[in-house]
């Protein structure tokens, strides 16, 4: 009896495995491609827009901007990754509420900018929400505290992508980094 068992055991275990395996070929043969093929298939209709802005030369200035708050005395090294981390979440929010900014500013160049922010985190919270009543992409930054600053002070103000113009209106005043 217990030879049969064992037989049975291991009958079961081949079958699970050859499933799983047979399965795993289908997924890749037939499911993931089509996730790439997707994926290849916005890659170049993004690439195609772009190109389009480009030689339509529609020559809307666009930019991104990081207002550093320079009253924490962060290191160059510090305040360039939290610029980074600025850059990131302006770009991911673009691309999910702003796309066709985001296009024109790809398109002409992703220009950034560092500036200095005047005084304090209070300062900060005013141009975001001048930033925000202009309808300009916004991102504040809040650092984790692993390094030089407290965990949950803002270190950096992100802005944009957007015409110059408009961001003006919020940073014309400042100085450059």
């Amino acid at each position: 009896m217990e030879d049969k068992s064992m037989f049975y055991w291991g009958l079961g275990s081949a079958v699970v495995f050859g499933v799983g395996f047979v399965s795993g070929i289908v997924y890749r043969k037939i499911v993931a491609p089509s996730k790439s093929s997707e994926a290849m298939v916005d890659t170049f209709a993004r690439a195609a827009r772009l190109t389009a802005i480009r030689a339509k030369g529609l020559g809307r200035n666009h930019k991104m901007v990081f207002v550093v708050r320079t009253d924490l005395g962060m290191g160059k090294g510090k305040i360039a990754a939290q610029c980074c981390h600025a850059a990131v979440m302006c770009y991911q929010k673009a691309m999910v509420m702003d796309t066709a900014n985001l296009d024109l500013w790809e398109a002409t160049g992703a220009a950034k900018i560092c500036l200095k922010a005047d005084g304090n985190e209070t300062n900060l919270l005013e141009l975001k929400k001048k930033a925000r009543d202009l309808e300009i992409m916004n991102a504040v930054v809040r650092d984790a505290g692993h390094t030089q600053v407290d965990p949950g002070t803002i270190t950096v103000l992100g802005l944009g992508p957007a015409p110059v113009t408009e961001l003006d209106k919020v940073t014309g005043h400042l100085k450059l980094l």
